[in-house]
Order: C-alpha cells, then sequence, then structure tokens
C-alpha cells in the first residue's frame, strides 16, 4: 500500500512543469531575476557564441527590462502595489538588477567555463588577442 502512495507522489510530481517553476523561481526575487537573465544570456551564447558574444551587455538590459515588468505583472504580492511611485521604484532597481546580471555573467559563468572547459557546450571563451604593436625603431 505504501508503494503505491509513494508511486502515485511521484506521478504526480512528474506532472509538474519544471520550467514554468524554474522561470517562476527566477521571477520571485531581483537577485532570483539577475541570475536568470544572466543565465539566458548566457545560454544563448551557447547557441550562437559569434553573434551573441558582442552583444551581451544589450541582451543583458534588454531581458532585464522584458523580465522585470513581467514579474512585476505576474507576482503582484512580491513586487508590492501597481501605482506610479512603485513602478518608477521598481524600474531605477531594475537598472541595478542588469548590472548586477552583467557582473554575475562576467564574473561567475566565465569563470565556470574556465574551471570545466570543454565539459560545457560552447566550451572556453578565447582570450581577445591585444592590440599589435607598431615595430620597435620605426620604418625607415
Amino acid at each position: 500500500m505504501l508503494t503505491i502512495m509513494a508511486l502515485i507522489g511521484v506521478l504526480e510530481d512528474a506532472k509538474k512543469d519544471v520550467i514554468l517553476e524554474l522561470v517562476m523561481t527566477f521571477l520571485a526575487s531581483y537577485l532570483g531575476l539577475a541570475g536568470g537573465v544572466s543565465l539566458l544570456v548566457e545560454l544563448l551564447k551557447m547557441l550562437w557564441k559569434d553573434w551573441v558574444k558582442p552583444k551581451a551587455p544589450a541582451f543583458t538590459i534588454i531581458f532585464t527590462f522584458i523580465l522585470g515588468p513581467l514579474a512585476k505583472i505576474v507576482l503582484p504580492d512580491t513586487y508590492g502595489p501597481n501605482n506610479f511611485k512603485a513602478w518608477v521604484l521598481h524600474v531605477v532597481i531594475l537598472v541595478f538588477v542588469a548590472i548586477l546580471a552583467a557582473v554575475f555573467h562576467d564574473k561567475f559563468w566565465n569563470s565556470l567555463k574556465n574551471k570545466l572547459g570543454g565539459l560545457i557546450p560552447g566550451g572556453l571563451d578565447e582570450p581577445t588577442p591585444e592590440d599589435p604593436k607598431p615595430p620597435e625603431g620605426g620604418t625607415k
């Protein structure tokens, strides 16, 4: 009998939408929003590395200002009332969330990729070549 009840519990858990729960977890706080945005940018970078890499800061800002208002609308109990002052404060905080997401992306995901190397799709980021220096002594 206990085995059947445990099996029913496992089947009920399998019916949950894992992606929806992950998105709602990211939207439930400003820190989660920053982590979710940086993860989203990193996933896009893994798929289209050459196209996304130079535009990563812009994508961070865009995704923050798309997901931030969506979070305030979907989770009004978490982010406060829907009045003008609350929205202005929310937008100001989203500026800092975008900065935090960019820093989190640069410091955490890049260091994680450097540590794990080829295990992560997208691999290591190649260091950018330094500007070529002119030859010493000049030309004659």
